[in-house]
């Protein structure tokens, strides 16, 4: 992940770390079955049927500590639902290092991991996103703020004490060896210490949450698909909060919402209606914007590192704060937007049009502003250093106090 998406992983052990190989994350939502993913249990498929089962594990550990709602608190007239993430590995060991404290080591993790939600089997949505994105974002999700329970459970147990029930303490995840490791405290009554078993083979390993909000059909989880290609609507609903990494909402209609801190890294918005939104500190890294119109939005300290939005409307936008870091702005209308103390490096402005914005005190080093509409822009206290100007028009632009591209500062404004 890059330096704009809100996570920074540690050089040791802690909650929520990553060591990521290869390409990086990658999501994607299921359609209507799970058969493509040969790790999972021809039991799955039969989705109904098993999150019911699921439901019955999380009433368990839940009425087993009176585990309470994770995240913030919805708004009054939406009711909180629970939503089960499914990490499924093929052999493991369960390790007591003190008293009621364990460490439970999975090996052959699967890269993708499944979750359920849904207030009742009438209206159950199974998602998928990437094992590597559900611990990077721990944090996020508020696990490490109110810790959740999981419970290890064998594909085929034995007895009920063939499960282990805990609340977890810390999580890591190697995406390189697919080896995943939790630490938590034995979850009282959930199984008997002489019945917990040093191996276990084929185990699927549940972590519940009940913070999970029904908007208009569509369960908020990571990794769900609430495109709008069947005239899919959330305008003027509340978002604030929601952990939607990897989601799918293309060509949806969120204007006028509440997304504040609300975390889309990753998800696919293109041609998503937005406007008028607020999206006051939420997470867009990596997520894909183009032909979004976010008109009018609130974008005040949001961050869209490596978000790729071209040909995005952003008129009148607020984007005060905002990191824009390597995001790809090519051919977007950002024209009377206010831009005032944002962060751009290495990002691409190519025929964008910034007529009239307001670049106050704005980092815009090192960036592409190639044939860009600069007309009447306000410049003063910006950093233009090392960015390309080719055929950019900054007709009626303000200079006071402006570092230009070759590090020259400009002052006729002034």
């Amino acid at each position: 992940m890059g330096p704009g998406s809100g996570v920074a992983p540690g050089s040791g052990v802690g909650i929520g770390e990553v060591r990521q190989s290869g390409s990086g994350i990658r999501t994607r939502p299921i359609r209507h079955h799970v058969g493509p993913f040969p790790w999972l249990g021809p039991w799955q498929i039969a989705i109904p049927v098993f999150f019911a089962a699921l439901i019955g594990i999380s009433v368990w550990v839940l009425t087993a500590v009176g585990h309470a709602p994770l995240g913030t608190a919805p708004p009054p007239t939406a009711k909180p639902i629970p939503i089960i993430f499914v990490f499924n590995s093929s052999q493991g060991t369960i390790t007591n290092t003190s008293g009621p404290h364990y460490t439970i080591t999975m090996n052959g993790v699967a890269p993708t991991t499944l979750s359920y939600g849904g207030s009742s089997l009438s209206m159950i949505q199974a998602s998928v996103a990437s094992t590597a994105d559900v611990v990077l974002n721990w944090k996020s999700n508020q696990f490490a703020a109110n810790p959740p329970n999981g419970a290890l459970v064998p594909s085929t147990p034995s007895s009920a004490a063939s499960s282990v029930a805990v609340s977890i303490d810390q999580v890591t995840y190697d995406s390189a060896t697919q080896v995943m490791t939790v630490r938590g405290t034995l979850v009282s009554g959930s199984s008997s210490v002489s019945n917990i078993p040093a191996g276990f083979a084929n185990a699927n390993f549940y972590v519940d949450t009940d913070n999970g909000l029904p908007i208009d059909g569509c369960v908020i989880q990571p990794g769900v698909n609430c495109a709008g290609s069947g005239g899919a609507t959330y305008i003027n609903q509340d978002f604030a909060y929601a952990q939607l990494a990897g989601s799918n909402f293309s060509a949806a209609n969120l204007s006028e919402s509440n997304l504040e801190n609300s975390n889309f890294s990753g998800a696919k918005m293109g041609n998503a209606v937005i406007t008028g939104a607020n999206l006051t500190n939420a997470n867009f890294s990596f997520a894909n914007l183009t032909n979004a119109n976010l008109n009018n939005a609130n974008l005040t300290d949001a961050t869209l590192y490596s978000a790729g939005a071209q040909s995005a409307l952003l008129r009148g936008a607020n984007l005060s704060g905002t990191n824009l870091s390597a995001a790809n702005l090519a051919g977007a209308d950002l024209s009377n937007a206010d831009m005032s103390a944002v962060l751009v490096h290495s990002t691409n402005f190519t025929n964008a049009n910034l007529t009239g914005a307001n670049l106050t005190n704005a980092n815009l080093s090192d960036s592409d502003f190639t044939d860009a509409n600069l007309t009447d822009t306000n410049l003063t206290d910006a950093n233009l250093n090392g960015s390309g100007m080719l055929n950019a028009n900054m007709t009626g632009a303000f200079f006071c106090n402006t570092t230009m591209p070759d590090g020259v500062v400009q002052n006729p404004g002034c």
